[in-house]
């Protein structure tokens, strides 16, 4: 035990350029700083709302869900194709129009996680679609309805209120 007139050693005492981990706080581990485009990202991610990234994943896995689907319906449609004749045609346009919106869902997505003004408008644009949708849908099926309406209702609820926000965290990222 160390009396009151006593003191710690001083890192003056170690080599030069050392310093002592128990300072600095880094015990025995070893820290090496990250620098350049990963250290960026990390911060840059770290800096970004939950909200917009809950957003992006979600225009992403229905985006991915819609091209699985689209793909199903087009398979379908071509093997029925000898015994639906003329319907045959009208689900493989369907499966065309299902893959090409979820296309589309998987470009919001994107624009939105990399915060490009683009991804906002995008996404504005597929919640108010979603909404309309939703509302014609609501009146034959009720709960997929409302799910739809607070789902897509919330994501341009949330990407309306925030857009300044959205606007200057992408102007960062893109300066940064």
């Amino acid at each position: 035990m160390r009396s009151s007139n006593q003191t710690a050693p001083s890192e003056s005492s170690q080599e030069p350029g050392r310093t002592n981990p128990q300072r600095s706080g880094q015990g025995t581990r070893n820290h090496t700083p990250q620098t350049g485009a990963h250290a960026r990202e990390q911060a840059d991610s770290a800096t970004v709302p939950l909200g917009f990234r809950l957003i992006s994943v979600t225009f992403a896995t229905l985006g991915v869900l819609l091209l699985y689907a689209g793909y199903l319906v087009i398979d379908g449609a071509q093997n029925v194709a000898p015994y639906a004749g003329g319907a045959s045609g009208t689900l493989l346009a369907a499966g065309v129009v299902m893959a090409g919106y979820g296309l589309i869902q998987l470009a919001a997505g994107y624009g939105t996680w990399t915060l490009k003004p683009w991804g906002r408008r995008l996404a504005l644009g597929l919640g108010t679609v979603g909404l309309v949708g939703s509302l014609f849908t609501m009146t034959g099926l009720g709960l997929v309805g409302l799910t739809g309406l607070a789902l897509y209702g919330g994501m341009a609820w949330y990407l309306y209120s925030n857009g300044d926000q959205y606007e200057r965290l992408g102007r960062s990222t893109r300066n940064g």
